[in-house]
């Protein structure tokens, strides 16, 4: 399951999904993807673990992450799951409200459709300064870096069951429910999710906890030019593509 969604979120979005949003991720964290649940494995972080260089540690110092503007939210949904409502008005029988509250429906069809919603997302980045002063680094070759994570205090992830369906997401205040709630809902203290035979994932604190989406990029060589004698290498980071191959509904290559 957690590599299908992997795969239908990269797919909209060219970001990688994190199955588990309260295992942490953070901006220099490096490791391996795995191939079998779309995972990241971690390894180290530029910011702890390359210290003992004291070149790169220089250089690290003199680019700490940077924080981007926050948003209310942020949703990512794959290519056939379609958007039926999303209003920034709040349930009419619902107080108080958490952060932006809205409420939202999608429909699903027999395919597998993956859904992430983010409530008050927080960027952060490695500057791309960094990025080509670490180029060299043996430490980092073959291996993916995480250059952007999405952080977030609340987080609804779905992954469809293969049938014509419609969920519903209502964001709402900290244990205050809508006075009529439909039979088989799920919720907690902010989230209402409503339909659906899918897994949902959901969760909701005061503080930016979870990581559900980050970018990750690796170092490729590749030939710039070809002078005879001499073959001029060039390496550049790019961004990570799938250990996989195309999936069917199912996660199967």
């Amino acid at each position: 399951a957690s590599r299908k969604y992997v795969d239908l979120i990269y797919g909209v979005s060219s970001k990688w999904a994190n199955w588990d949003p309260p295992k942490k991720l953070e901006p220099g964290d490096f490791g391996v993807i795995d191939s079998g649940s779309g995972q990241f494995e971690k390894e180290g972080n530029i910011y702890v673990d390359l210290a003992a260089d004291e070149t790169v540690c220089q250089i690290v110092s003199r680019y700490p992450p940077a924080r981007l503007p926050s948003r209310d939210q942020y949703i990512i949904s794959s290519s056939k799951v379609r958007q039926l409502e999303l209003s920034a008005d709040v349930h009419a029988n619902v107080g108080d409200v958490v952060g932006g509250a809205f409420k939202g429906q999608w429909k699903f069809d027999k395919s597998r459709g993956a859904l992430l919603v983010m409530d008050r997302p927080e960027t952060t980045v490695i500057a791309d300064q960094l990025l080509t002063a670490l180029i060299g680094v043996e430490k980092l070759r073959g291996r993916y870096l995480i250059t952007e994570v999405f952080s977030c205090p609340g987080y609804v992830l779905y992954l469809s069951n293969k049938s014509n369906e419609t969920i519903g997401i209502s964001l709402q205040a900290d244990g205050v429910l809508p006075s009529a709630v439909s039979p088989g809902a799920q919720f907690d203290s902010a989230w209402i999710c409503e339909g659906g035979t899918g897994l949902f994932q959901k969760a909701y604190r005061e503080e930016a906890c979870f990581t559900p989406l980050y970018q990750a990029k690796t170092i490729r060589k590749h030939r710039a030019a070809r002078v005879e004698p001499r073959v001029y290498v060039v390496r550049a980071w790019v961004d990570v593509e799938m250990p996989w191959g195309p999936l069917d509904d199912d996660g199967n290559e």
